[in-house]
This record gives C-alpha cells, sequence and structure tokens, in this order.
C-alpha cells in the first residue's frame, strides 16, 4: 500500500493528521516492530536534551547544577510512558521545542510557526497549549484606546470561532475534548474503563497530587523569580505558566481519570530548567522540595516499568534492538 492510499483509508477528520500518518507509515516500512517506540524514545529525550543544551548555552551555569539538570530530566519523564504513549507524547515534546524557540529564544517566527503546525498534525491533544499562547498574544496586545477595536475583534473571533466548531476539524477537536473530559461519554468504552481503574488506584492518585503540587511550587518559584533577571523568564513565559498549570489543577481535581496528565506531559520539558534556578537560588524547604520530588519520580519509573503489561516481555531490549544492528 503507498502512502497516499494509506492515508486515504482514516475517515473524516483523521485524515488530517498526516504527520502522524507519515511518521508511522514511513517506520513501518522497516522490519521491526520496535522501531516505532525506538525512535520515539530517541525523539522525545533528544529534543528535551536539544531544549536545555540550547538554554545553558546562553547562561553562565554552574556545571554541577546543569549536570543534575540534565539528570532530573532523565528522571521526571517516565520512560514507560515515552515507550508507550508515541503520538501524543511526541507532540508534546514538538510543541516544547516551539514554546522554547517561541517565549524563550525568540527564534524565527516562521520556524516555529511550521513547528506549531507540525506538533497539531501529530496529535490534536497539543491544540490547547496553542490556543494559551494565542491568547497570551492578544493580552498583550489589548488596550483600552483601542477598546472599539478589541470588542470587533472579539465579534470577529467569535463568528470565526463558530465556524471552526462547524468545520470537521473543529468539530472533531470539541468532540474529543468532551470525550475526555466525560470519561469517554461511554461506560463500555476503553478509556471509560482506564479512567476508573486510575481514579481507583491509590498510587495513581498520590502521583497526581504530587504531580499538582509540583507544577505549583514551580509556578510560585517562576512567579517569584521572574522578578529578577533570570534569561528568558519573562511575562509571557510566567503567563503562559500560570495558564498551563491552571488547566493541570482544575483537570487534576475537578475531571475523572488522567486527562489532567497529557498537559503535564509539558511540564517535564521546561522544569530542569525552572529546577536549575531552584537548586541556585531556592532557599532551603525549595531545595528539600526537590530532593523529595528526585525521590518520588524514581520509584514513579520503577512503578510504571513493573506495572504496565508491555515491559513483562523483553520489550526494553526490543527498544533498543533496531539500534544493535549498526554495531553488527
Amino acid at each position: 500500500m503507498n502512502f497516499f492510499d494509506y492515508n486515504n483509508s482514516f475517515l473524516g477528520t483523521e485524515k488530517l493528521f498526516v504527520v502522524q500518518h507519515t511518521f508511522f507509515y514511513v517506520l513501518s516500512r522497516f522490519k521491526t516492530n520496535q522501531i516505532l517506540p525506538a525512535i520515539t524514545v530517541f525523539l522525545v529525550y533528544f529534543l528535551g536534551f536539544y531544549i536545555l543544551s540550547d538554554y545553558f548555552k546562553k547562561i553562565d551555569t554552574k556545571k554541577n547544577v546543569e549536570f543534575f539538570c540534565y539528570l532530573f530530566f532523565l528522571i521526571v519523564v517516565p520512560f514507560a510512558l515515552v515507550a508507550n504513549n508515541i503520538r501524543n507524547i511526541l507532540a508534546v515534546a514538538l510543541i516544547a521545542v516551539a514554546l522554547y524557540k517561541d517565549m524563550f529564544a525568540k527564534g524565527n517566527k516562521l520556524i516555529i510557526g511550521l513547528i506549531y503546525l507540525i506538533a497539531c498534525l501529530m496529535h490534536i491533544g497539543v491544540v490547547p497549549f496553542v490556543l494559551i499562547r494565542l491568547f497570551i498574544i492578544i493580552i498583550n496586545n489589548f488596550s483600552l484606546k483601542r477598546l472599539a477595536v478589541w470588542l470587533l475583534f472579539f465579534a470577529i473571533f467569535c463568528g470565526g470561532l463558530l465556524l471552526f466548531i462547524r468545520t470537521s476539524f473543529g468539530t472533531y477537536f470539541f468532540e474529543k475534548m468532551v470525550f475526555y473530559l466525560t470519561a469517554g461519554s461511554n461506560s463500555q468504552s476503553n478509556v471509560n474503563a482506564w479512567f476508573i481503574a486510575a481514579d481507583n488506584s491509590l498510587v495513581l492518585k498520590i502521583n497526581k497530587y504530587i504531580s499538582i503540587l509540583f507544577s505549583l511550587f514551580l509556578l510560585f518559584f517562576l512567579m517569584k523569580s521572574s522578578r529578577g533577571h533570570l534569561y528568558g523568564i519573562s511575562k509571557n513565559v510566567v503567563l503562559f505558566f500560570t495558564f498551563t498549570v491552571l488547566l493541570i489543577v482544575g483537570l487534576g481535581l475537578f475531571f475523572p481519570g488522567t486527562t489532567w496528565y497529557r498537559f503535564f506531559y509539558l511540564i517535564y520539558f521546561f522544569s530542569p530548567i525552572f529546577i536549575y534556578y531552584v537548586s541556585v537560588d531556592g532557599n532551603l524547604f525549595e531545595k528539600l522540595f526537590v530532593v523529595f520530588m528526585v525521590v518520588w519520580l524514581i520509584f514513579w519509573q520503577y512503578y510504571q516499568i513493573t506495572h504496565q503489561s508491555i515491559f513483562e516481555s523483553d520489550f526494553i531490549w526490543g527498544i533498543l534492538s533496531p539500534i544493535t544492528f549498526l554495531f553488527r
């Protein structure tokens, strides 16, 4: 089957996710089934390390603390999730690069827009991050002197939103949003079964509340430290993570299941940068909290690997096996 036949095999709006389909199609040409998780693992960790290395090049770092931040990234990103999740975590990794280039590094706007688009065409779950970024741009340009202009813009925006909802992509997006916010909307769905299992699991509940606490901790430290002269930590960065953390907290506390977790993925990619400043400038309590998080995250890595059925076989070696042919 050629790529065009493969892409056309999807129904309706699913055809729009051409990046996702291309990624799957190309990797399906290889003879090993484990090439997909292997490449995903490589790309996610590579993109995370790229963000950190590029950021640390721009500041005068303490090398031992910088090394700890790289290590923290390896600890905070669950290997089991990366190997098993594929689409969503890879899309979040791409969005993280776009946001870093956009808000921290002030990169080329055309390239940044292209990365945003690629990420959205990889998985629809990252669209809210783009909407938050657009909302911040609107806030930054708002002025009471231009109230009439903004009222007109608001009317056009509402009309555009209604038209967007009527498109196949808009309908698909809002259907997915309702589907996950209502635990699958169907008692027979796999999502509903997983949400019930997650809500009944003591360890998953503990991880949810610790993750929410960690998100709030980073946000409060970010707000406190942004008054200083931290490279790239602008008002836009603080605003973006304020809205993102509020989204994580709202979904985690008031909605069933693990929908909150999809947005927490983004914290993985930027938390080492914030942890750097905690390690350098934080007080004793803040540093002790980071130590607590390291201990919990090591346990969480162990728990996920030992409690996912896919890891009962030689799955990890299977992920590495596509690479071993390079050394034969």
